[in-house]
């Protein structure tokens, strides 16, 4: 059904934005560990004490407070991809499936169409045509299965990511767009190089 399509996508590009979010809480968790404990209410946009083991008091409280902070971040991302995950999984299952019987119905109701001579030809026997007919629907379910849902998540990523960081550097945003093509282009040959010292 189209709805477990629609819900499949939706959930693969929450899956997907994901990976981007964590990233920017990464660097901004880093940021604040790479302060001084003094110097941290600067950064957290606060007043200067007065002495410096009362900044440093203070830096510690806020330190912990954001670990805390970005703790549950983190823990509500990793819920959130879970759920994501596991619905994207199962939607696409189903449309797996339920594409699988479609195309096997279709494939038994052409066969049960052709004249009683066709099924005197070799190539037309019993064991030939369950065959064909197992494969060609393991092939279609696997598609629909374990195709769609990677495609759309990598998708994702990648669209949410160049937006996030043309948001905060244009510059290097442009430079690993235009490095983006010849990552893809040593991915494919190593795919080719693994294939050819497989078959030989």
């Amino acid at each position: 059904p189209w709805s477990a399509v629609v819900l499949g996508v939706v959930m693969s590009f929450l899956n997907g934005c994901t990976s981007p979010i964590v990233g920017i809480l990464f660097s901004k968790f880093i940021t604040f560990l790479g302060v001084p404990f003094q110097f941290m209410f600067i950064v957290h946009g606060e007043e200067k004490l007065d002495s410096q083991e009362s900044n440093i008091a203070r830096g510690k409280e806020i330190l912990q407070d954001k670990i805390g902070e970005y703790c549950l971040y983190l823990v509500a991302i990793s819920a959130v991809t879970a759920i994501s995950y596991f619905t994207s999984y199962k939607m696409f299952i189903l449309l797996g499936t339920n594409l699988t019987n479609e195309v096997r119905k279709d494939l038994y109701d052409a066969i049960l169409e052709k004249d009683i001579g066709w099924f005197d030809f070799p190539e037309n026997g019993v064991s030939v045509i369950t065959s064909a007919m197992a494969q060609d629907s393991s092939l279609i379910n696997g598609v629909a299965t374990s195709g769609i849902g990677p495609q759309v998540d990598a998708s994702c990523s990648i669209i949410f990511a160049l937006i996030v960081a043309f948001y905060y550097c244009w510059q290097e945003a442009i430079v690993c767009l235009l490095a983006a093509p010849f990552l893809m282009l040593g991915k494919h040959l190593a795919i080719y190089a693994q294939k050819k010292m497989s078959e030989e």
